[in-house]
């Protein structure tokens, strides 16, 4: 009976101890996103702020990578249409001759992107019809799923 008892506490202990792990295995960073026009006229630009804060004990990076179209490219964009449904990335011709900027940047633990990395989404996703649009970014993170940020509301009106 207590060899039992012994191998019943082998096996599940460990498994306990890894589910804890998992729990408590959370991303290094958090992403926050606003806007300073939430009301645009169709065919207007339409710009995001995203700021990054370090929530672990170690330096993360905080990287940019701007192209040309104003798009921070070290983020992927999500947005939400009108009616719900998902708006895909317009088509460029040759998006590879783009050019564009890379700034490092890396964050201290407990601290926040100073100046928030702004990002023109209208150069990506077609924002003309009018209605509401949902906008959510996010970004990898090595051993970590994507970390994501709020959602924010973007109505387009005539």
């Amino acid at each position: 009976m207590r060899v039992i008892r012994l191998a019943l506490i082998a096996a599940v202990v460990p498994t306990m101890c890894s589910y804890t792990a998992a729990q408590t295995h959370k991303a290094p960073f958090t992403l926050t996103i606003s806007t300073d026009t939430p009301t645009v006229k169709s065919g207007s630009a339409v710009s995001i702020n995203i700021a990054m804060m370090n929530t672990s004990n170690h330096d993360v990076s905080c990287s940019k990578v701007y192209m040309d179209s104003g798009v921070d490219m070290s983020y992927h964009y999500d947005v939400m249409g009108p009616l719900g449904e998902r708006i895909s990335k317009g088509i460029r011709k040759h998006p590879e001759l783009e050019a564009g900027s890379i700034f490092p940047c890396t964050l201290e633990p407990g601290k926040s992107s100073i100046v928030p990395s702004t990002s023109r989404i209208s150069a990506l996703f077609d924002m003309s019809k009018p209605g509401m649009y949902a906008v959510q970014v996010w970004r990898k993170v090595k051993g970590f799923p994507p970390v994501r940020s709020n959602k924010i509301q973007i109505t387009v009106t005539p």
